[in-house]
Order: structure tokens, then sequence, then C-alpha cells
């Protein structure tokens, strides 16, 4: 089986467009979480963080996919556990995804990526593990 680098290039654009569409729906829900406290609103939060984060590990960025995941435990617990999210708490869950948007937009532009962009995620998600 052949698959050309055109095939492969377009399913890379594919993956980097769709992520940072489901980065920016996620993020706009979680604000408007803190506006309308509508907790069901949060239900879908931890899957579309997880594929995020799945998209993350395609990309080889095991960090960030990390930071992704325990935010989504986090959400999901919160969620499971009829719990609000502070405004703190969504500030925090805010940065793995902040993180990820940097990313996707760096590989959209060819610029370089660097490990330390998730320096942030990574305590923010620590940060909320802790407090889970």
């Amino acid at each position: 089986m052949h698959i050309s680098l055109v095939r492969l290039d377009e399913a890379h654009n594919v993956l980097l467009n769709e992520t940072k569409a489901l980065i920016d729906l996620t993020s706009k829900t979680l604000v408007q979480y803190l506006q309308h406290q509508d907790h069901m609103s949060l239900e879908v939060i931890p899957s579309q963080i997880n594929e995020v984060a799945g998209a993350l590990l395609l990309l080889g960025v095991k960090a960030g996919s990390q930071a992704l995941r325990t935010s989504a435990r986090f959400i999901q617990k919160h969620f499971e556990g009829n719990q609000p999210l502070s405004a703190e708490q969504v500030d925090l869950l805010l940065d793995p995804l902040a993180s990820a948007d940097m990313l996707i937009e760096n590989l959209k532009n060819k610029q370089p990526v660097l490990q330390s962009m998730f320096n942030i995620a990574l305590d923010s998600s620590q940060k909320l593990q802790s407090v889970a």
C-alpha cells in the first residue's frame, strides 16, 4: 500500500483544521458556561477535550495530550457529581486548550513548536488534579 505525500499532507491539514475548530468550540462552551452556569453544557466537553488530546498524540505531543486528558477527567468528575465549576477552574481548563491552539497555529503556519509551550498546560492540569 502506497500513500502519496500529497495525501499525507492533506490528512495533516484536515487534522489541524478539525482540531482547531474543536478547540474553538470547546473554549467557547467553557466561557459560556461561566456566563450562564448551564451544567448540561459540560456534558460533551470531556469527549471533545479527549478528541483534541488524541489529535495531539497523533502529532507527537505527549505532554499536551496528557494535560488535556487530565482536564477531561476533571470535568467528567465534576459533571457526574453535579458540581459547579468555579471561574478559576475554568481558567485552568482553558490553559491546555490555549496551548493546543498555539501548537495548531504554529503547525499550520510552519512555525517551530517548542515543548515549553505546554509547561503552563501541564501546571494547570496538575493543579486541577490536586483539587479533584
